[in-house]
């Protein structure tokens, strides 16, 4: 496994994407099991809403997947 892409979506039987933490996809959590297989690879947001320009959410979304892996949050999470 060499690169996992990461999106999150409104509903589990539609493919319409949007904010991490505003769907139904646990995506922290999948960071977090990522992280317990020591997972080196690399990791993208993937994110296409159809209606709008994707860049600022997607902006926001590696916002949070960059604080997710993050030593100090790897280090509060062990404690």
């Amino acid at each position: 496994l060499k690169l996992v892409q990461l999106k999150d979506v409104v509903a589990m039987e539609g493919n319409t994407t949007c904010i991490y933490e505003k769907g139904v996809i646990p995506v922290q959590r999948c960071v977090q099991k990522l992280q317990e297989i020591h997972f080196n690879g690399s990791i993208t947001v993937e994110h296409h809403p159809f209606d709008r320009s994707p860049a600022e959410e997607c902006q926001q979304n590696f916002e949070l997947l960059k604080t997710w892996t993050s030593p100090q949050s790897q280090r509060t999470r062990n404690r």
